[in-house]
């Protein structure tokens, strides 16, 4: 037969569409946090990985306190190392260059590093020659920031009144100078950060842990939110309609619209739950952004075992929801990817469709 008129005007549709989204939406994250989440945390191996993770963590973070090398900013050390070489003339009046206390060999963490930190773990160190205290002044001999004095170094005097000028009296006309320093001191605390990520064996072996328990943590926790969606899925949208001899979700009852189909029952219902499944799916996306914000973070920035295949098919998912979107709000079209495919209609309950094509009330 001929139907007249295919489907209802796009507001109820969409509406009664965008009610079963979040109905899934809000499923998925009901059960990813009070159900499925904690019994797959509660697996021993998942317990032993995580347990693994934050050991070493923590291991992690001991050395790097060792180091010291966070116990200043880059910033600081330029108005440290400004005042060492300043602090005996009467420079920036009336700032807080007075409260500064000046950088020595007790208070550099680059210096504390390659002097002392790395001189007594030597025996955690691949090469025992590998760069060292000497080889960090050799390198300072050819800086335009700092200047080398016997043992130890300090910063040029013209650059200390330049940098200090823009850090403590705001003159925006040394900036030049001040990023130049500052560029230059950054690659200082560089020198000290790659030195321990390549040279250091307990702290490369730790990261490579860190790594691969990351990448394990951020599958599992990708799978059990998918699961949580599957779960979700087949209640509203496959269960609950499979119910009804009407074939209705949630957003159908709520907006008073009832499907109608032009071929048979079960191939069309089929191929919307398959194509639905895929269209919806794209709500773990929001899912996974409400409830573990870094880990969504994590699935763009970490290729973890191929964990790009995973992104890409969420992408599919997303660019499917829009189209399907746009398709219903297209005037001729005026129909939903999944009703396009499984030829499915819908009608306002207590109509019915005659075998002309009229529309009648029942």
């Amino acid at each position: 037969m001929q139907i007249k008129r295919k489907n209802l005007p796009r507001k109820e549709r969409i509406f009664s569409r965008f009610l079963d989204y979040f109905l899934i939406l809000v499923g998925t994250i009901f059960l990813e946090l009070s159900i499925v989440s904690p019994l797959i945390n509660n697996v021993d191996y998942i317990k032993k990985n995580n347990e693994n993770f934050y050991v070493t963590y923590d291991e992690q973070e001991k050395i790097i306190s060792e180091t010291r090398i966070n116990d200043v900013s880059i910033d600081s050390f330029l108005a440290m190392a400004i005042k060492a070489k300043l602090e005996d003339k009467n420079y920036f009046l009336d700032t807080n260059f007075v409260n500064i206390n000046p950088l020595t060999k007790d208070n550099d963490v680059v210096y504390f590093y390659f002097t002392d930190y790395k001189v007594n773990h030597i025996e955690n160190y691949f090469d025992s020659a590998s760069y060292n205290a000497l080889d960090f002044l050799k390198t300072l001999q050819n800086s335009t920031i700092f200047e080398k004095n016997e043992d130890y170094y300090s910063i040029k005097e013209d650059v200390a009144i330049s940098v200090g000028d823009y850090i403590f009296n705001n003159n925006s006309s040394k900036i030049n100078t001040y990023n130049e320093a500052f560029k230059e001191t950054q690659n200082l605390f560089l020198l000290v950060s790659d030195d321990l990520k390549i040279n250091n064996k307990i702290y490369s072996r730790n990261e490579q842990i860190l790594e691969e328990s990351s990448k394990i943590a951020l599958s599992i926790s990708f799978a059990s939110f998918l699961i949580s969606f599957t779960i979700s899925y087949l209640i509203f949208s496959v269960l609950i309609v499979l119910v009804n001899k009407k074939h209705k979700s949630v957003g159908n009852y709520i907006f008073k619209i009832e499907p109608y189909f032009k071929s048979s029952k079960i191939k069309s219902l089929t191929i919307r739950s398959i194509i639905d499944f895929f269209a919806f799916a794209s709500s773990i996306f929001l899912s996974i952004l409400i409830i573990k914000p870094n880990v969504f973070i994590q699935m763009f920035l970490l290729n973890i075992n191929g964990f790009y295949y995973f992104v890409f098919t969420l992408i599919f998912c997303v660019l499917l929801t829009i189209l399907s979107l746009v398709l219903s709000l297209n005037s001729k079209v005026n129909a939903s990817l999944s009703d396009i495919f499984a030829n499915t209609y819908f009608k306002n309950i207590g109509e019915e469709i005659k075998e002309d094509g009229e529309v009648s009330k029942m």
